[in-house]
């Protein structure tokens, strides 16, 4: 059994880094341009998990949609991309934690990551929202593990068959 060729591994783990990074930036941005176009949605959104004050949350519903287009720009397109890793799957984790909590306090919500009319409403809602942000950490590692090792084969040479 032979060792599959360099440049068929490389080509295999680049294409499945950017897949995995591009389906975590392409739910990011939606959910970003979604929440910019309706700011005080989200403010409500954010106010129903009752964490924070009436203050925090307009800031929190201003910020974060920002904070959120940002990262996934860099992450699809920007030299940053271990730190837009790191600050969407932070995002990612608190999200997971007001969820939990809300959760487990009995509230029921939206979690106001994309608008209730959204056809990815259905991924966010109730535990498939939990399940949803797990995944995407997931496919945040994938891509963390294999961006590098392709790049590295990319630096070496095929054997030369002779």
């Amino acid at each position: 059994m032979s060792e599959i060729p360099i440049d068929t591994r490389r080509a295999t783990w680049t294409f499945v880094s950017t897949l995995a990074r591009s389906i975590v930036a392409a739910l990011f941005v939606v959910a970003a341009i979604e929440k910019v176009g309706d700011l005080s949605a989200f403010a409500t959104s954010i106010r129903a998990y009752s964490v924070f004050p009436t203050r925090t949350t307009n800031v929190l519903a201003f910020g974060v949609p920002w904070v959120e287009l940002l990262a996934a720009a860099l992450l699809m397109f920007g030299p940053w991309r271990r730190e837009a890793r790191l600050v969407i799957g932070a995002l990612l984790v608190m999200f997971i934690a007001l969820k939990v909590s809300a959760m487990a306090r009995g509230i029921e919500l939206s979690c106001g990551c994309v608008s209730e009319d959204s056809f990815l409403a259905p991924l966010f809602t109730g535990i498939w929202g939990i399940i949803t942000n797990v995944v995407l950490i997931a496919c945040l590692a994938l891509d963390a593990f294999l961006a590098p090792r392709a790049a590295a084969l990319a630096t070496q040479a095929e054997p030369a068959t002779t």
